[in-house]
């Protein structure tokens, strides 16, 4: 009923009469779709993509010439690069309408008809001479070009959905045609409007049935042919595009109108999250989508019964019904552990807005049912018990004797119809009977029985009536001859997948920590044991779920699936609040995980109507031999133990006769020359002419692709290090620390400057600096790596920010190691603490600087006389703070020597001389130091620095490169040499394995046609499948001697017009025995 016409059919004129699948693919795809449009674009040009797609469009607003014999459309030419989009644009709209062939290599020319008629435009003739006259093309004229092609892709892509969603309503818009014509032929041609109303609704209803005044109708006269309607005046495939695509969409909602209710059903369950709902998915699983061959009737007014009473339960417990139950129905904020809570019968808003929406989706599907006549169902006729006496049967019918039985037999039956009493009379059974010359006579006998007797036996046969029930829906599950086998595992495959990521990446919303989840688990190194126990119990579901599929075990389906239902309910709705004291609706990832679960249960439970194939042959992925195809499989390859465990496991649950090593062989011949199969099918769809130049633009493509990649690869690291400013954050100190110690006593001097001390300067105060060492190239192009939120000015205080305090001895000691003759170390130290992206980074970095001051100087001196308690000057300490300091991301933080001249010393450069001197008030001491503020520096540059302050203040610059983010820290991490070895070195192995070593290959990887070959594997699958084990061995080692005699595999592998010459060649099997 279903089936397409064949490419190859030679159709002159279209045929009078079609199925609707043949008219939705004649009359629905006048324009190319996705793939068509690309390919043009890819074998010629984009002007003749859009070539083909506005005739295609002229076509359709002209159908009536599809009707015509069908012309060969004039061999266009290859345009030059000069071509004018006008002049090929120009040949859409007035060349003849042809009807396009589904074989692209095949050209059927046809004569057209003998009448003189003056060349159109856009003929040859015409074409040869515009490509004498057309000009250049102009930039206006490509941007339109290209503007055409972009509204064609658009157009093209809602022709495919159309097409796609059309594939999958056309079963159902089938049968809604034939329906739609019988009622009216039922309508015009029989006396359908004589009726009488019946019961006590006093429903109106036809007076013969539908299939005795059809018989009627067709006796009178003859009916038109209902498969293929009449054309109308305005069809679907005469409406735009859009509009086609929302009749598709349209027609896809009613056709699945079943799977729109446990849409919502699931959904509404997610959003609740209440036991009083759980009811329905539970029917859901349990009852509907496993009824053989749809939910019946029952099933939908059960579910509609009770999605009343759950909007009447919740109506009546908005008010406060229960005595002093009213705070806890009003608190909406209570634990989620509450009764109220967890049935779900509490005070809210908007209550049941989800149990509302699940009624109109329900009744939508109802009278979805109706049109098609598959939600009545007929009602079990009731017998009527007749009296006692004798009956005269006469053509069927129980007729009394006596004059009392048939006013008895009135009153039973005097509210049914004629003909339910006429079948119930002939349900009877005599008693006892004698024959008689009007007929037989049959004597009934009315005893009266105690109410209770048969009791126990009523109660067997009701159980044996609903366990048959069971019994029958079992068996029909079980059963393999009352099915279509399907195969959906892979749809399965990918909700199981999508959930392992769930769980991966939003394990915290399943549980009660609330931590960062897997990003927090990988930068502390730990892994929960719940965290554990999820991932791995759904990688179990995967490989249990694997070996069913591949063992065709119907029941351990069917118990895998119920386990699941149970488990996952329980766990979301009763567990998972107990667990975290929320509902499982408050957080996203557990919403996820149920509504993907659920269409996988869906489709499980599909798969279990259905049944499993009978032959499970290969990969899903190897369908076809498009691009598609191709990528998707390298991808299957490229994942990581995905090809090994799949291998592993299907050599486990299939019946075969090979070991372990000849399947992965088997396997591995079989994905090579999967892979060489595409290829040839690509060079088949985009043949390259034989001695032509290769065309520009898949040289530049291809070759600019991986000439990038390579550069990319070889200069990344350092490209990457030196755009840190571009893509880091700005990493400013919070904190910096300054302390100074003579010798090993108690500092002298201690300050901090926290965030309200450090300042970040501005635009201004940058340009500022940029002016102040213009003159010096090095601290120019210093100054220019850094933005002016990357330098910070440190504001420190000249007195020290703790009291001295130092003890007695201490002190003494001091004093006695000053005045000795042994040189005394001063040293400064300094912490400066910033943000870190590195988790083993604290952030806080720590430098110090010592000098050393010689016996018998001045400095030694007045320090002394300091600690003794008399006048002194302040004692120079020379080179010892850091003016400048550049902190980096790597945990360094060390002088600057590019902002300051190596005057009068090298140390100049990069230190500053300090003075300190000793204050003292009653008993308290305490450390003062100023920076010296009369060399050369300070005068060519310090002095006009922003924020310099010489008289109260001691002020750092620090030179902060910007942090990574945590993004890229696993980039940067190892630094530019760690970068280099890591990506440069690997990735120039694995590009040497592409561009050297390909002489090896040769041999098994330029195979012209791989046919031969790839059916060869195909038959060793389908034999596995039929338990053919000694003919899979010996086609098995057919296939090894292939791959072991090149000469062989070269005769194997020939294109197909040299096989012709081969035809009475042996094949290769009496090399099989070698293996």
């Amino acid at each position: 009923m279903f089936d397409d016409l064949d490419d190859d059919d030679d159709i002159d004129l279209l045929p009078e009469e079609q199925t609707i699948d043949e008219d939705d693919r004649k009359r629905g795809t006048n324009k190319p779709d996705i793939g068509e449009l690309l390919s043009t674009a890819m074998k010629s040009d984009m002007s003749a993509a859009i070539h083909k797609h506005s005739q295609a469009a002229v076509t359709q607003q002209h159908p009536q010439r599809g009707l015509h014999r069908q012309y060969s459309a004039p061999l266009s030419r290859k345009r030059s690069t000069r071509s004018s989009t006008r002049s090929q644009l120009s040949a859409a709209f007035s060349a003849p309408p042809t009807i396009d062939e589904h074989d692209v290599r095949s050209v059927r020319i046809q004569e057209e008809p003998e009448t003189e008629e003056e060349p159109l435009p856009g003929t040859s003739k015409d074409e040869d001479f515009s490509e004498l006259t057309e000009t250049k093309d102009t930039i206006g004229r490509k941007i339109l070009q290209m503007l055409l092609f972009i509204w064609a892709f658009i157009e093209s892509s809602m022709i495919s959905l159309t097409n796609f969603l059309n594939k999958y309503s056309r079963d159902y818009r089938y049968v809604l045609k034939v329906l739609s014509k019988e009622k009216k032929i039922l309508k015009e041609k029989t006396a359908y409007s004589v009726g009488l109303r019946v019961g006590p609704g006093q429903m109106w209803h036809p007076a013969g049935s539908y299939h005795s005044l059809l018989r009627q109708s067709m006796k009178t006269s003859p009916t038109p042919s209902i498969i293929h309607p009449e054309v109308e005046e305005l069809s679907q495939y005469d409406q735009p595009t859009i509009v086609r695509l929302l009749l598709a969409i349209w027609y896809i909602v009613m056709s699945r109108s079943e799977i729109l209710c446990y849409s919502v059903i699931f959904l509404n369950q997610m959003k609740t999250s209440t036991l009083i709902t759980l009811p329905l998915p539970m029917m859901v699983f349990f009852w509907g989508s496993l009824t053989i061959p749809r939910p019946s009737k029952t099933f939908w007014v059960t579910i509609i019964a009770y999605t009343e009473a759950i909007v009447l339960l919740k109506c009546i417990f908005q008010f406060d019904i229960l005595q002093g139950g009213s705070s806890a129905l009003n608190n909406v904020d209570s634990g989620p552990l509450m009764p109220t809570k967890l049935l779900g019968l509490y005070r809210k808003e908007a209550y049941a807005m989800w149990d509302l929406i699940l009624l109109l989706v329900v009744f939508f599907h109802r009278v979805m049912l109706k049109s098609l006549g598959i939600w009545t169902t007929s009602p079990p006729t009731t017998v009527a018990i007749l009296s006692g006496g004798e009956y005269r049967l006469e053509d069927g019918h129980l007729i009394p004797i006596c004059s009392s039985s048939p006013k008895t037999d009135s009153d039973n039956t005097e509210h049914d119809t004629p003909n339910s009493a006429a079948k119930s009379q002939n349900r009877s059974k005599p008693s006892s009977g004698r024959s008689s010359p009007g007929g037989e006579i049959v004597s009934v006998e009315v005893k009266k029985e105690v109410p209770f007797r048969y009791y126990s036996k009523t109660v067997q046969m009701g159980f044996a009536k609903y366990g048959d029930g069971f019994k029958t829906w079992l068996h029909q599950l079980l059963d393999p001859t009352s099915r279509v086998a399907a195969d959906v595992y892979s749809l399965m495959f990918l909700c199981d997948f999508i959930n392992f990521f769930v769980i991966l990446f939003g394990y915290s919303s399943f549980g009660a920590q609330q931590d960062g989840g897997v990003s927090s688990y990988l930068e502390d190194n730990r892994v929960p044991v719940l965290f554990l126990f999820m991932l791995i119990l759904q990688f179990m579901l995967i490989v249990i779920d694997r070996g069913i599929y591949l063992r065709k075990n119907i029941l351990a389906k069917i118990i895998f699936q119920f386990l699941q239902i149970i488990l996952l309910h329980i766990w979301l709705f009763i567990v998972f609040p107990v667990i975290t004291g929320s509902k499982c609706n408050t957080v996203l990832p557990p919403q996820i995980y149920y509504m993907v679960k659920c269409f996988y249960l869906l489709l499980s439970a599909y798969q279990i109507r259905c049944g499993y194939p009978t032959r499970i042959l290969g990969n899903f992925l190897c369908k076809g031999y498009g691009y598609v195809n191709m990528f998707c499989f390298r991808g299957f390859m490229l994942v990581p133990f995905l090809f090994e465990l799949r291998t592993c496991m299907d050599w486990m649950w299939t019946e075969t006769s090979m070991t372990v090593f000849d399947w992965i062989k088997m396997e591995d011949i079989f994905a090579h020359i999967f892979l060489l199969k595409c290829q040839r099918h690509a060079e088949d769809e985009f043949p390259q002419p034989r001695g032509e130049k290769k065309n520009p633009i898949p040289k530049y493509l291809m070759g600019g692709a991986m000439l990038a990649v390579i550069i990319g690869i070889i200069w990344f690291p350092l490209v990457f290090f030196s755009l840190g400013n571009a893509v880091g954050e700005t990493n400013v100190p919070y904190d910096v620390t300054l302390e100074i110690r003579i010798g090993p006593y108690e500092p002298i001097y201690r300050m901090s400057a926290q965030s309200n001390s450090i300042y970040s300067f501005k635009p201004h105060q940058l340009d500022q600096l940029r002016m102040i060492y213009n003159n010096i190239k090095s601290s120019g192009t210093f100054i220019n790596n850094y933005e002016a939120a990357d330098i910070a000015a440190v504001k420190l205080s000249i007195d020290s920010g703790n009291i001295w305090g130092i003890s007695p001895p201490d002190r003494k000691r001091m004093v006695a190691e000053i005045n000795s003759t042994n040189p005394v170390q001063v040293r400064l130290d300094y912490k400066i603490s910033h943000q870190t992206s590195k988790p083993e980074d604290t952030g806080i970095i720590r430098k110090g600087i010592a000098i050393t001051l010689p016996a018998e100087t001045e400095d030694r001196t007045n320090l002394l006389k300091m600690l003794e308690g008399q006048p002194a000057e302040p004692v120079l300490l020379q080179y010892l703070l850091p003016k400048f300091i550049k902190v980096t991301n790597r945990g360094t933080a060390e002088p600057v020597q590019e902002l300051m001249l190596p005057k009068p010393d090298e140390k100049a450069a990069f230190l500053r001389n300090i003075t300190t001197n000793l204050n003292k008030t009653g008993e308290e001491e305490w450390w003062r130091i100023r920076e010296e503020c009369n060399d050369t520096n300070f005068e060519l540059f310090l002095k006009d620095l922003p924020y310099q302050d010489c008289s109260n203040s001691i002020i750092l610059y620090t030179f902060n490169d910007k942090v990574f983010p945590p993004t890229l820290e696993f980039i940067s991490g190892g630094g530019i040499i760690g970068l280099y070895t890591t990506l440069v070195l690997v990735a120039s192995r694995v590009l040497r394995g592409f561009f050297a070593d390909q002489c090896g290959k040769i041999m098994f990887e330029d195979l012209p046609n791989v046919d031969r070959v790839l059916q060869l594997c195909l038959d060793i699958y389908l034999v596995r499948e039929a338990c053919e084990f000694a003919l899979e061995e010996d086609l098995f080692a057919k296939l090894v001697f292939l791959f072991r005699s090149p000469e062989t595999l070269i005769k194997w592998t020939r294109p197909k017009e040299e096989l012709a010459d081969d035809e009475d060649d042996e094949d290769p099997e009496g090399g099989a025995g070698d293996h």
